[in-house]
């Protein structure tokens, strides 16, 4: 009986622009009888990605933000280059997404600074003032949910639904924070869970480290309006991530990289793990399995996230 290699997809020799590869994965390797393990193949790869608009960094007034415009981290957000992107997923030896994200991740900090500017300086886009709807029984309804909070959130243009459901794309992804909480305010309905600074770094149990903008570690476990959702988080191991029997709804993994800054963090939805992408799996390459933090729903963020669904 033959199997169908997970990697790469194939590539169909004529495929006009602006379509979508559908691949099917027929089959996959597991070592837990009777459960099924998603490898990293990205089931619905866009070949012309949305382009995203970069001008308005362009027109932002920089000398009242609190960043120079030269740092080569700033030059990352604000102008990326496609060539030097690639560059870091080849040095890293890079294959799946989860891979490629870890070397291509994004300083969510400052991000969140310039992207403060934007609105500040009054260069952001009206945000329709409606009401999200509640209610999610599908994947793809949950990330419309989130993909429309993300810009009420504050988060970057590129946290949106249709970067939302697809796999890692170079220049469109690497700030995983913004995205996982876009997911769970979408999953709990409480958007000052998605409103919380910090890169993944400063949720895990790695130390924030010498950041100049750092204010300390980053919590789920806050206080809003005298309730709390998440309880605090504890220390989790590679055995635990891999045995999808102990993961629920909400439960958000933060880590850090063992030789890389920024670590990653995903939330679990029921349905697959996701950041500012669709993971097929918790991600676990080059990770510092000492930082790794679970921070799980307590009884009101149970409560939350089932009141969500009947909407």
């Amino acid at each position: 009986m033959a199997t169908m290699r997970l990697f790469p997809p194939p590539i169909p020799s004529i495929t006009p622009l602006g379509v979508f590869v559908h691949i099917s994965q027929i089959s996959n390797f597991t070592t837990n009888s009777g459960v099924w393990t998603p490898s990293d193949v990205t089931l619905e790869t866009p070949l012309d990605p949305d382009p995203i608009n970069y001008d308005v960094y362009q027109k932002l007034d920089w000398s009242r933000v609190s960043l120079d415009k030269n740092d080569p981290e700033v030059q990352e957000i604000i102008n990326p280059n496609s060539e030097k992107i690639q560059q870091k997923i080849i040095d890293a030896k890079a294959v799946t997404d989860l891979e490629k994200s870890a070397a291509t991740q994004l300083n969510n900090v400052k991000t969140q600074i310039i992207d403060d500017a934007v609105e500040e300086q009054g260069l952001k886009e009206i945000v329709d003032s409606k009401e999200v709807k509640s209610g999610y029984r599908t994947l793809d309804k949950l990330l419309q949910i989130a993909g429309s909070l993300a810009p009420k959130l504050g988060k970057n243009p590129r946290v949106k639904y249709e970067n939302l459901r697809r796999g890692y794309i170079q220049d469109i992804h690497g700030l995983c924070p913004q995205g996982t909480q876009a997911v769970v305010a979408a999953l709990t309905g409480k958007n000052e869970l998605g409103t919380i600074r910090g890169h993944a770094d400063w949720f895990s149990f790695k130390s924030p480290g010498t950041d100049t903008n750092s204010t300390g570690a980053s919590s789920f476990a806050i206080d809003v309006g005298g309730t709390t959702y998440y309880h605090n988080k504890v220390k989790v191991d590679e055995e635990w991530i891999k045995d999808s029997t102990k993961w629920q709804v909400g439960d958000v993994i933060a880590q850090g990289y063992k030789s890389k800054r920024y670590g990653h963090i995903q939330v679990w939805t029921g349905f697959a793990w996701v950041s500012d992408f669709t993971q097929g799996k918790v991600q676990t390459s080059g990770v510092d399995f000492n930082t790794v933090a679970l921070w799980r729903l307590n009884e009101n963020g149970i409560a939350a996230v089932e009141s969500q669904k009947g909407g």
